[in-house]
């Protein structure tokens, strides 16, 4: 049996093929995208791959420290992000929450060094010219499941999404699923942060998933 999972309005997005399988927590990880997609040829394919292998590492570290200091963010549009940081006394990360969930700059030493560590070996910290720090993505909460999906404001052209839509669309995936036979394949095509895939899998403990997406950045975070 398949399963084929995406969204209407992405439908022109072509397959870039990222396997995944996160629905059996007893099976080994899934190879890097680069060993799957790019035979490694030459010094500098093959350095590209072992950067890519820590940085994935890393965020992978990231979500597990998070899960451990019971870090949980609910996102909001982009219309309620703005006003929210609009006000007045949100121009500075105060908690890690403010970091990793509203894209707030921070101050060394303001989070744990552990987050900040990690951040900066999974290529995702921004150091600015006014000395602060910053997060180049997000963590947010879909139950007990954290996704990375690019920081606030989301403008540029490889932007991962991930908000008010995700839910409605990992609700509705919970509430229309059909119980899959063991070795079915579950598709999830434009797969952005890999929202609904992955809740499609961990319904189907049995099921192998495959994300697609045009965007290497999408396919990236969406396979930590």
């Amino acid at each position: 049996g398949e399963l084929h999972l995406g969204r209407h309005h992405r439908r022109d997005r072509r397959e870039a093929g990222a396997l995944r399988n996160r629905s059996n927590p007893a099976s080994p990880p899934a190879p890097p995208i680069e060993e799957q997609n790019l035979p490694l040829e030459s010094p500098t394919l093959a350095a590209s791959a072992e950067t890519e292998r820590s940085r994935r590492g890393a965020l992978s570290a990231l979500l597990k420290a998070l899960e451990s200091l019971k870090y949980r963010f609910v996102t909001t549009t982009p219309s309620s992000h703005e006003r929210v940081l609009s006000r007045s006394n949100r121009r500075e990360a105060r908690s890690l929450r403010d970091v990793m969930g509203w894209s707030l700059p921070f101050a060394p030493g303001m989070i744990p060094s552990e987050i900040v560590d990690l951040l900066r070996a999974g290529g995702v910290l921004q150091e600015r010219p006014d000395g602060l720090l910053a997060s180049n993505v997000r963590a947010s909460s879909l139950g007990d499941t954290l996704f990375l999906h690019s920081a606030y404001p989301t403008i540029e052209q490889d932007a991962v999404f991930f908000g008010p839509d995700s839910y409605r669309f990992a609700d509705l995936i919970a509430a229309r699923m059909q119980d899959l036979a063991p070795g079915a394949r579950i598709l999830d095509y434009a797969a952005g942060s890999g929202v609904g895939g992955i809740t499609a899998a961990m319904r189907q403990r049995h099921a192998h998933l495959t994300l697609a997406d045009i965007n290497p950045q999408a396919l990236f975070l969406a396979s930590i």
